[in-house]
């Protein structure tokens, strides 16, 4: 049985969508990462896409992951190790939208915000996992339009900070990046290659 939980409803809602189409089971809830309602020794595996940046304290969602997992479980983590440099202005639109209208663009953080694969094993072998081993991937993105890149925009990273921008904010920041998208657009939309990252931890 597959579980899967976030604190945001719309993004339950999307892995409902998803799920439903590929006719698998699975059981969602509104829940917070690193305070879970769950047993000890649980679950087999635990996956975390994307997210790990979002958490106020990685190393206590660590050994929160760690107390539910079985022992020789295995946890992975996700994130991008390498993003394209055509697409560099975007995080740097975002910075500087930041500090033009003072929105925050990361979640306050306790511990320490995590994006490099090697910060993220350093410390999962810190809370307890046995091993640790980096696996990396390359992905070559391909958007068909103009709203498709930009709703993808709120499936990782940069999604937090656009979250928190205000709505006409938002909107000005829209239509200046959808102007810039010009420049980008091939044939069959906007490429984008990414590096990703997967770090496998084991209990």
């Amino acid at each position: 049985m597959i579980i899967g939980i976030d604190l945001a409803w719309e993004m339950l809602q999307e892995t409902k969508k998803e799920f439903k189409e590929s006719q698998r089971h699975i059981s969602l809830s509104l829940m917070d990462g690193d305070a879970l309602a769950f047993s000890s020794d649980l679950f087999d595996f635990i996956l975390c896409g994307f997210a790990i940046f979002f958490f106020p304290n990685p190393a206590w969602a660590f050994q929160e992951w760690n107390h539910v997992l079985t022992a020789g479980g295995k946890l992975m983590i996700c994130v991008v190790a390498e993003s394209d440099e055509r697409w560099k202005w975007f995080d740097e639109s975002l910075v500087s939208y930041h500090e033009l209208y003072g929105f925050q663009v990361s979640p306050i953080s306790e511990g320490k915000n995590l994006h490099r694969p090697d910060e993220i094993r350093s410390l999962m072998l810190d809370s307890g996992f046995s091993e640790s081993i980096i696996l990396t991937e390359d992905y070559e993105l391909v958007y068909a339009s103009e709203q498709q890149w930009w709703d993808s925009k709120w499936t990782h990273g940069p999604r937090f900070a656009l979250e928190n921008m205000p709505p006409e904010i938002l909107e000005q920041f829209r239509l200046a990046t959808w102007d810039r998208l010009a420049s980008l657009k091939e044939p069959d939309g906007f490429h984008e290659h990414w590096q990703v990252a997967w770090v496998l931890g084991t209990k």
